[in-house]
């Protein structure tokens, strides 16, 4: 009898074993020179309305440290989580409000790459940063599938995003501001590819109706060769709205960063109507995080090591219709271990 007890707990043990992978993350260190320039209106004494020309430098120092693992639960489900300490200037540094799950999600593997993801996870459902920052995290669910034919791969994801944070740094919500009982996004993408191009098309739409938008994208790229380089060109239409609507983007990069002595040469020129997409998860870095906002940006980076990289970015922006101004630079150095 004890024999068949310590039998039953040895096979129960083994059937919620779990194994722990390799811990990964970053540490990032960050020096940024911002410079934003607006018109104020103010009013005198006797009611008449005068204009003056604001400018503001800043000079930021700001560090960020993230971590995260993942552990395998079966052979076809793993959790995986990344903590971080978010992007902040180390005067404004608390640990009680800081740090933060970046991360933490589900994954279910079925026949072949077919998967599904629930919790907080990295957004399938986007090539760019147009219509949404690439290091938010989504909230809700997502099917990732692939079908193979030919020389091409057909790509199809579909999922539901819920409310929740979906940026740390700001603590903000997708849905912040919203009228309206439990708004949610239905999302969707279709992508082919090949080994020098992809061609997709992500579709949001919004329950409350101020948004549904249309995100075609269009890559050419060559990773084959000692200098790789690629093209991108990503758009978005709100169909929803009837005017100030529209986004475009285009991309370039020469260059890769995986070994010592590497080097990579991007950027990008942006075009993006006030309505274009929804504000609340437009790219953290330009325009201030707002839409109604035309520039470019500019990246150089130099791999020092495998590991270790420097990188200096800079922004120019200003207003579609309107005054504001944004000019960024910033030099920054990132180890990933």
């Amino acid at each position: 009898m004890r024999k068949a007890i310590y039998l039953l707990f040895i096979t129960s043990l083994n059937l919620f074993a779990f194994e722990w992978n390799d811990w990964s993350g970053d540490i990032r260190f960050r020096y940024q020179l911002e410079n934003q320039k607006d018109i104020i209106i103010t009013n005198n004494e006797n009611g008449e309305s005068n204009s003056e020309k604001s400018s503001l430098w800043r000079n930021r120092y700001r560090m960020r440290v993230r971590f995260g693992s993942s552990i395998d639960l079966s052979q076809r489900m793993n959790l995986f989580f990344k903590i971080t300490t978010n992007d902040t200037t180390f005067s404004e540094f608390k640990y009680s409000s800081q740090i933060a799950a970046e991360r933490f999600y589900l994954q279910f593997t079925f026949f072949g790459n077919n998967k599904i993801y629930l919790g907080i996870f990295d957004n399938p459902f986007v090539k760019s940063t147009l219509v949404m920052d690439s290091w938010y995290g989504v909230t809700g669910f997502a099917a990732v599938g692939e079908i193979m034919f030919n020389n091409f791969l057909l790509e199809l994801k579909t999922g539901v995003l819920f409310p929740g944070s979906h940026s740390p740094e700001y603590q903000k919500s997708l849905y912040d501001g919203v009228e309206g009982d439990y708004p949610y996004l239905f999302v969707g993408r279709v992508d082919i590819l090949s080994g020098y191009f992809s061609l997709g098309v992500s579709y949001f739409h919004y329950t409350t109706g101020e948004y549904s938008i249309i995100n075609p994208s269009l890559s050419i790229f060559n990773k084959k060769i000692s200098i790789p380089f690629g093209i991108t060109i990503d758009s978005s239409f709100n169909f929803s709205k009837n005017s100030d609507n529209k986004g475009i983007q285009t991309i370039l990069y020469v260059g890769k960063n995986s070994e010592a002595g590497d080097f990579m040469i991007s950027g990008y020129y942006r075009y993006l109507q006030l309505n274009g997409t929804n504000p609340l998860f437009t790219d953290s870095d330009f325009h201030n995080n707002k839409t109604n906002g035309t520039g470019f940006y500019l990246n150089l980076s130099y791999s020092l090591d495998k590991n270790w990289l420097i990188q200096t970015k800079g922004w120019i922006s200003e207003d579609i219709n309107g005054d504001f101004k944004n000019r960024n630079l910033s030099i920054q150095t990132v180890i990933s271990y």
